[in-house]
């Protein structure tokens, strides 16, 4: 519900356009808060040739505390899943390691508008997360019955291929970006080679021009290239050729822009190496996918 007063300022009714606030103060309003970031490096950017999948978590100080429990799920049907979490059917800071072999994160990217008719997120992701195995197949879940609200980039990449993906989930739109395998050709933002970030930023037209019902709204429905591919430039530049690993990957993370010091926030660095982001089944607990 925390995102159904956002979602339904970005949805067209009677009131669409009218504020109480001025232009300016809702275009600096929707560039403020607590925002994650996440990356994908893998293949030829990286030093072992397997991936390397990062994010940073952020939220305000006293709730983001609550985020300190890891839940390692065995379904009766489904994948084994290990996922961060305040306690509920969802992880909350999103992220996921599952014994399928998928590993997936998320970024919130600027809000699209609500649909009464669709479900959840949170049951959406529970879905995806337990019983996906390849990367297309969460996209597919994800998109089903969306009702738009927390509009996300969701980060993945794959252990049985090292394909990393950034999946883009507006209301009604969609974009996957993947870093390519065989039978999938590779197409990032900004062109990165075996590279995807993800920043906070409706990075298409298709997705961001969803964020205005109407042209009485008052902030720019555009996606913001700096945003977009500033923080994702440099990285890639350092280290794009075979140059990222889990200490520079942990450097990157704790530098501005993607850190900002002197908010309170609560952060939690993830990173996993594609040699060791498999979830492994204990005897007698494999399931049905």
């Amino acid at each position: 519900m925390s995102q159904l007063q956002e979602g339904l300022t970005h949805a067209a009714h009677p009131l669409s356009g009218r504020t109480f606030m001025t232009g300016d103060d809702e275009a600096d309003k929707a560039g403020k808060g607590d925002h994650c970031s996440s990356f994908v490096a893998t293949k030829g950017a990286t030093k072992s040739g397997r991936f390397i999948f990062t994010q940073l978590f952020m939220w305000n100080g006293y709730t983001g505390t609550e985020w300190g429990l890891m839940l390692d799920i065995v379904p009766e049907g489904g994948h084994r899943v290990v996922m961060q979490t305040a306690g509920g059917i969802h992880s909350g800071t999103d992220w996921y390691l599952k014994c399928s072999g998928l590993v997936i994160g998320e970024t919130t990217v600027g809000q699209t508008p609500f649909n009464p008719e669709g479900t959840p997120q949170s049951n959406r992701i529970r879905k995806a997360a337990q019983c996906a195995a390849t990367i297309d197949k969460p996209a597919a879940i994800l998109f089903k019955q969306n009702n738009g609200l927390y509009t996300n980039d969701w980060t993945m990449a794959d252990t049985k291929t090292d394909e990393g993906a950034c999946f883009l989930l507006g209301t009604e739109k969609t974009k996957m970006w993947r870093t390519g395998t065989k039978g999938k050709p590779a197409d990032t933002p900004g062109n990165h080679r075996d590279f995807i970030w993800a920043n906070n930023n409706n990075a298409t037209w298709t997705c961001a021009a969803k964020s205005a019902p109407t042209p009485r709204t008052p902030w720019p429905t555009s996606p913001t290239p700096g945003t977009a591919t500033s923080p994702s430039r440099r990285p890639s530049r350092t280290y794009g050729m075979g140059g990222f690993d889990i200490d520079a990957s942990t450097r990157i993370l704790g530098q501005q822009p993607h850190q900002p010091a002197p908010r309170l926030r609560r952060q939690a660095h993830h990173l996993r190496d594609g040699r060791e982001a498999g979830v492994h089944r204990p005897p007698g607990q494999d399931h049905p996918a």
